[in-house]
């Protein structure tokens, strides 16, 4: 795998800049000294993994390539994925994942993070096919130097809009920056050679060019990378859904097609209620909602719903985008 790898290279060099070795891997390791530590986005009461300390503390030796974007610095946009484990205590949900990455010019993706979650395959790597996946999460990034490799160091987080619920155990997580415009920048898994848990997992992806030489995951030990951990974390909620705006339905009007054939059944009724995107405060949120909704036959529902609040939405909300309730805890 490794020589398909390396095969790549020479096309890659074109436009990267000095020091860098391929969309796969970084190029030479020169040692680490002291930073300060960028803050962590969300509460510590909500973490359920922390591997932060692998950049705080400098003491990562390897990047690995995780993002889908790069036009910016090979000439075409790439589709690496790297995926590291995450044992979930309790049936909760993802809120948010914060991963660690080198860049070349320090951007915050474009199109977010491509967010997505594996179940454990039984036998310490993840099934191919995530179980819950979610493109253009909301992403905050905060800088900091990288004193290994001499690039840029981006601590993204990325707030998860719709939660991936489990049950209790392990899972394996990929934050992938998402940028196909032109100025997409190119993203380093930041690891070390140490593994905790189960070891990293690599693949291409198949959306852009390949690096790894492998569309099924294989172990970075495999790879010839050795074995290591992901500078990452990851915060929960559980029993309950992060803030989202929250609205009430208090009109629904049934329209008729030219035909005169009305729509007979409302997917909504006055009472339902209905959220949409996460939130801080009530001031995130429109104040009334209205428009239109298909009907299953034909004809059309006029739906108007007035806001109630940024809250967690109960678990009688009937239509939370891609929340399942019966996937909440009990």
């Amino acid at each position: 795998m490794r020589a398909l790898t390396n095969a790549l290279l020479p096309f890659a060099l074109v436009l990267m800049p000095a020091g860098a070795q391929g969309p796969a891997s970084l190029g030479e390791n020169r040692g680490g000294g002291s930073i300060a530590v960028p803050p962590p986005l969300f509460q510590p009461e909500e973490e359920t993994y922390n591997r932060l300390d692998i950049v705080d503390r400098q003491t990562y030796v390897y990047g690995n390539g995780d993002a889908w974007s790069g036009t910016a610095i090979f000439g075409y946009v790439s589709d690496l994925q790297a995926v590291d484990d995450v044992n979930m205590t309790d049936n909760c949900c993802v809120d948010s994942v914060v991963r660690d990455y080198l860049t070349f010019f320090g951007s915050v993706p474009a199109g977010g993070c491509y967010l997505a979650v594996y179940p454990h395959n039984g036998n310490g790597a993840p099934q191919e096919t995530a179980e819950c996946e979610e493109d253009g999460t909301q992403v905050h990034g905060a800088s900091f130097e990288d004193t290994v490799f001499g690039l840029l160091g981006m601590r993204l987080t990325a707030l998860s809009n719709t939660g991936c619920c489990f049950a209790a155990g392990i899972i394996f997580i990929d934050c992938q920056p998402h940028d196909e415009t032109d100025g997409g920048d190119w993203y380093y898994a930041v690891r070390d050679n140490v593994l905790f848990g189960y070891d990293i997992h690599l693949r291409d992806g198949g959306r852009g060019q390949p690096g790894y030489g492998s569309y099924t995951w294989i172990s970075s030990s495999r790879f010839g990378y050795g074995a290591g951990t992901i500078s990452q974390a990851v915060s929960r909620w559980c029993c309950g859904l992060p803030a989202h705006c929250s609205y009430e339905v208090t009109l629904v009007q049934d329209l008729a097609t030219l035909e005169g054939v009305t729509c007979g059944a409302c997917p909504y009724i006055v009472g339902d209620r209905v959220c949409t995107d996460r939130c801080g405060y009530d001031g995130d949120c429109r104040g009334r909602l209205r428009g239109f909704s298909a009907c299953a036959d034909a004809g059309a529902c006029r739906v108007v719903a007035r806001l109630i609040g940024c809250e967690s939405p109960p678990r009688e909300c009937k239509f939370c985008g891609s929340l399942e309730p019966s996937r909440l805890c009990p």
